[in-house]
This record gives structure tokens, C-alpha cells and sequence, in this order.
């Protein structure tokens, strides 16, 4: 029986799974040696049986594990936090195609406001899931577009469609298959309509892409008007008509006025992590990673506030928040907040929390340092800040893949 088929029997367990699974490419290994096992699925079955050996109970289910980690979330709430957690899922589905499928590592999600239970979630490389009850079931909403298969970023239409943008990309691969519109034509995903945006500047394709400059980071659409935002690792694209043309605004992490790409220093941290739009003036930009860039005329001047808003010329990695939906004239309307580190001796690293106040004069000011955290990957912390207490509280998560 094919290893997906076997997972996805409910009346399966993990020694079960193992057992058949470690005969097969056994003989499999005496017929056709280590060095042939390409495009058999081995190696994918060998991180899948590593991955959840670690989390199974006794009796081979997660059922135990899924368990571990709600009472952990629980013991490590503080007394006085407002909020509790538990685990939701999705944990996927697996594709003996596509390395990590199925893990449950779930990238983005998008919640709906008027009703809260439904919600979108992107996974690093196994589609885009859909729960309407808060996360007690999911459904794959992707599975009929293969080439969408981590999701990097989304956004919302602005249009009043419903529609939702796609920006995809595996999290362990430097490969794009580039932007994807979704249409639900009714109210719970299950009829889908799937189309690719073409990104085209100067008259290229972008997309698909193994270019590591491309790969997205995030995906933005202006609060009031059609525009998109797309940003990678090296380059900042913006579209003012739904996506059907495309501009480069901004390029390299590094420089903005270097156009040699291949002095960026990558793996040193050289890249754009992240954006944010002004919710007071959607004109006015940030734009976070090795060094932080503002624009108040919507791309077309840039300024680097690195070491305005940090103390530092240089930095390894960036978050920002700020809150979307707070009434025009709260006093909070407006106000940024930025998580950023920097890449100390001996694995240490600093961090530092500073808010961008808008009535203020002197409008950066520094709320949280410390030098002597150990150092998170980039792709696993999520920065937001407490709107019950969003001076004296704002939270870095640290997902470290439990």
C-alpha cells in the first residue's frame, strides 16, 4: 500500500506504517543500492518517519503529542495574559513528490473578521487549507493547482470579491512558481477558482523563479485602492492595477542604489524580511531586513532609518507590526512597532523593541533590549503586540518547531 494511502488510514498507526514501509525499501535497497533510489520516495519517507517518530505515543498516534503541546502552550502562558492556546492543525497531507509535505508547518494565516472561526492557513509546502469551525477540521482548497505548493505570503482583494493573492514558495527551497489569485464562489471554499497573476516588469517574467533574489517574502495590497505590493528577499514590485502590470520600486536589501546582486551576502542576513504600510497614509512604507527603508510617496524616495530607529547602522533581521484595525481617531491609529536583531559573538544574539509614535516629536523610542538571547531562525518568529496593553507588552513568539 502506498505510504500516503497508509497515513491517511485512520485505523493505521505509526509502527504499522514503519514496519511495512522499512520491508519495502529494504528489498528495494538490495535490488537497486543507495546510490539509485532517486524518484522512489525514500528519502521523503525517511524525513516523514524521523519527523513524527518523535511525537507519537506509545501506541504509534499523535492523539498524545497533540495533547503535550496545548498543556504547553498552557503552562507557559504568564498569570496575566489575556489569551490561551491550543494546537489546531492543519498537520497536512503527505506527497511522497514533494519533501516535507504533510508536516503541518503552517506559514500564514488569513482570519476572517466578521466571522472569526473561518480562517485560511498557508503551509510551507503543502497548499492552502480552509477550516469554517476554528480549526476542528480543514480542507485543501489547492489540490487541484500543484504548482501551489508552500505558500510565502497572502493578502486579501481589495476589490469586494472575496478574492484572496497568493505569493508562493517552499520554505527549504529557493523556488517560486510566482503570484496565484483565489475566488471562492461561494462561502466556504469548497468551488474554487484559480488563476496566475503574471508578474512582468520591463517586459520579463519573473516567474517561476530559482533565483533567490525572487523568492517572496510578503504580499501586500493597499487599504484603499487596487494596489499590490509583492516583496523578496532582494526586490520590492508594485502593481496599481490588480496585478496586470508591474514595476520595480526598490532593489537590494543591501543598497538601494547597488545593482550588483551578486555582492549580497545572503546567508549573512543581506535581504528584506519584511513590510508595512502606514495605516494613518498608505503612501508612507517601511520596509525591513538588513536595513530599514521609509517612503512617504508610496516608492518613489527611499530613506534608510536604520540607525534613527536602532542605534545601529546595520542589523540581521527585522519584524514590524502595527494595528489594522483601529478606529481613524484612536490616539494608537498610526503608531509602528519594530522587533529587530542583531547577530552577536558566540551564537548570542540582540534584540531590540522600539515603537514609532507619530504625535511625538521625537517619535522612535526604545522599549525592550536584550544581548543575550540565543538565536532564532528567521523563519520562526512571529512579532505582534498586545492591543490591551501595547506599550509595556508587546510579544516576540519564538516557534521553535515543537
Amino acid at each position: 500500500m502506498p505510504l500516503n494511502a497508509q497515513i491517511n488510514d485512520s485505523t493505521n498507526n505509526y509502527f504499522n506504517i514503519v514496519a511495512v514501509q522499512d520491508a519495502y525499501y529494504d528489498s528495494l535497497l538490495l535490488i537497486r543500492g543507495a546510490d539509485s533510489m532517486e524518484g522512489t520516495g525514500f528519502k521523503q519517507y525517511q524525513r516523514w518517519k524521523n519527523f513524527v517518530g518523535l511525537r507519537v505515543d506509545e501506541n504509534g498516534g499523535l492523539n498524545n503529542y497533540i495533547n503535550a503541546v496545548n498543556n504547553y502552550y498552557l503552562s507557559s502562558n504568564p498569570v496575566v495574559s489575556n489569551y490561551t492556546w491550543q494546537y489546531s492543525g492543519p498537520k497536512g497531507l503527505f506527497n511522497h513528490l514533494v519533501a516535507g509535505a504533510g508536516k503541518g508547518w503552517v506559514n500564514r494565516i488569513l482570519v476572517d473578521e466578521a466571522y472569526p472561526g473561518k480562517i485560511l492557513a498557508g503551509t510551507h509546502n503543502s497548499g492552502l487549507w480552509y477550516t469554517g469551525n476554528g480549526g476542528i477540521d480543514w480542507n485543501l482548497i489547492t489540490s487541484k493547482e500543484p504548482r501551489i505548493t508552500g505558500i510565502a505570503s497572502m493578502c486579501r482583494s481589495n476589490d469586494g470579491s472575496g478574492s484572496v493573492y497568493l505569493a508562493t514558495a517552499a520554505n527549504m527551497t529557493s523556488y517560486s512558481n510566482g503570484l496565484y489569485k483565489l475566488t471562492d464562489n461561494g462561502s466556504s471554499w469548497e468551488s474554487v477558482d484559480i488563476d496566475k497573476v503574471d508578474v512582468k516588469v520591463d517586459g520579463t517574467d519573473i516567474y517561476p523563479s530559482s533565483f533567490v533574489g525572487n523568492i517572496p517574502r510578503k504580499l501586500m495590497e493597499s487599504p484603499t485602492s487596487n494596489t499590490l505590493y509583492l516583496l523578496t528577499n532582494y526586490f520590492l514590485y508594485k502593481s496599481t492595477d490588480n496585478g496586470e502590470t508591474w514595476v520595480e520600486i526598490l532593489e537590494s536589501a543591501y543598497n538601494p542604489d547597488n545593482n550588483d546582486d551578486d555582492g549580497l551576502e545572503f546567508w549573512n542576513g543581506e535581504r528584506f524580511n519584511d513590510m508595512l504600510i502606514d495605516n494613518r497614509d498608505e503612501n508612507t512604507i517601511y520596509i525591513g531586513g538588513h536595513r530599514i527603508f521609509k517612503t512617504i510617496d508610496a516608492g518613489v524616495n527611499w530613506v534608510d532609518i536604520t540607525l534613527e530607529v536602532t542605534g545601529v547602522e546595520k542589523i540581521n533581521f527585522y519584524k514590524m507590526y502595527n494595528h489594522t484595525d483601529l478606529d481613524t481617531n484612536d490616539p494608537n491609529n498610526g503608531d509602528a512597532w519594530f522587533f529587530s536583531k542583531k547577530l552577536e559573538a558566540d551564537d548570542l544574539t540582540q534584540v531590540r523593541i522600539d515603537k514609532f509614535d507619530w504625535s511625538e516629536e521625537s517619535p522612535y523610542e526604545n522599549l525592550y533590549m536584550d544581548e543575550d538571547l540565543i538565536y532564532a531562525n528567521d523563519y520562526k518568529v512571529a512579532f505582534k503586540v498586545d492591543p490591551l496593553n501595547e506599550t509595556l507588552n508587546p510579544q516576540v513568539i519564538i516557534n521553535n518547531s515543537l
